[in-house]
């Protein structure tokens, strides 16, 4: 793309339809074609996209109506199908994701309402509507310095894409981030919901009063730079001729991930109960008495729930609170003693040497008590 004298830019706002149709290998936005497997330059920042799970900090603004609490009420309810009709409410879209997530952050939950409201969050985050453009694209690799884009190769009929964009159009950047990629432009669109609105930088090619392409004396065409503000439609609504359309493998990675994360925050492992004088938590005093089955899938899912967070932690590079490292050494400490209790029977102990061994092997060195 080579624009060898710099034009003013321009502005110009309209509302672009959401439809996705097509089959493969035809490039429709929402399912990238092959072209959009190039080589990325690893130094790139990562894409920026939005987050569906409230940080814990946001929380503290917002409030949760009464008619929410009222529901969540209802998922403790007596009647089985008082609490499955709250919980239909709620997986409809009744409450905001972080109404739901205030609810959690409560110490007053039953069991059930914490597995019913977790259980709500994590189908939200993992099947939140995405948002959708009616293009047909290909990737245009940048050269001589100039970026990468996305070349709109098709505009359905009848959509209001077609009055906004051209073909031709050539979309090199999405809400201010530079596209690698045409899947870049796949997962900013599909992060975003329904009826939102991205910013696109989009060079355009430039024509005389004719309609001719303006070229200049290199023989090289000339491109205006234009912003445009298209509004997003439903990618759940629409369809491509060989069925449904399936979501970016990126968004969709991503929405697990949260999902994850929302278990890891409000899930209640078995026997922790909230300590309130100075530390986050603490462990529920575990006698020899104690059936072996729950002592043994105590140590396993603090395994597991160990795992899960470390690996949240080193892809998200959050930083270790220190609730969280009195926690581990709790459980740290827990496990040492439930090893090397003589009581227990040498396959219950071996299991939870076992467990004791993964645990210390998990935790970094530096938080080890």
């Amino acid at each position: 793309m080579n624009r060898p004298h710099p034009t003013p830019r321009r502005r110009a706002r309209g509302l672009l339809a959401a439809v996705v149709i097509g089959g493969a290998g035809t490039g429709w936005l929402g399912t990238p074609d092959a072209s959009a497997q190039v080589i990325r330059d690893r130094a790139a920042p990562a894409l920026r996209v939005p987050r569906l799970l409230p940080r814990e900090s946001d929380l503290a603004r917002v409030k949760v109506r009464p008619r929410i609490r009222a529901l969540a009420d209802d998922l403790d309810a007596t009647e089985f199908a008082t609490r499955e009709a709250a919980m239909d409410t709620l997986l409809q879209g009744a409450a905001a994701i972080g109404e739901l997530c205030v609810l959690l952050e409560g110490d007053d939950l039953s069991v059930e309402q914490r597995t019913r409201l977790l259980l709500v969050v994590q189908n939200r985050l993992r099947n939140a509507p995405r948002g959708a453009v009616g293009i047909r694209m290909q990737w245009r690799g940048g050269r001589d310095g100039n970026p990468g884009a996305v070349e709109i190769a098709d505009l359905l009929p009848g959509l209001p894409a077609e009055r906004v964009l051209e073909l031709g159009d050539q979309v090199i950047q999405v809400d201010g981030q530079p596209l690698r990629a045409s899947s870049d432009l796949v997962v900013l669109v599909q992060s975003k919901a329904p009826g939102e609105s991205v910013e696109l930088l989009v060079n355009r090619v430039r024509r005389d009063e004719r309609g001719d392409l303006i070229i200049d004396d290199a023989g090289k065409v000339q491109y205006d730079e234009l912003e445009l503000t298209l509004e997003l439609g439903d990618a759940n609504d629409l369809e491509d001729p060989t069925g449904t359309l399936a979501p970016s493998g990126a968004v969709e990675q991503t929405r697990a991930r949260e999902a994850i994360a929302a278990a890891v925050r409000y899930a209640r492992p078995p026997r922790f109960v909230a300590i309130a004088e100075g530390r986050a938590s603490g462990l529920v005093p575990i006698t020899p008495d104690t059936p072996a089955t729950d002592t043994e899938a105590t140590a396993q899912r603090l395994v597991e729930r160990l795992e899960v967070e470390l690996a949240l932690f080193k892809e998200a590079e959050l930083e270790i609170s220190p609730a969280r490292r009195t926690r581990w050494a709790d459980e740290l400490s827990w496990l040492t003693q439930q090893a090397a209790d003589d009581r227990r029977s040498e396959p219950e102990r071996r299991f939870l040497r076992a467990m004791l061994d993964r645990y210390t092997q998990l935790v970094p060195v530096e938080e080890r008590p």
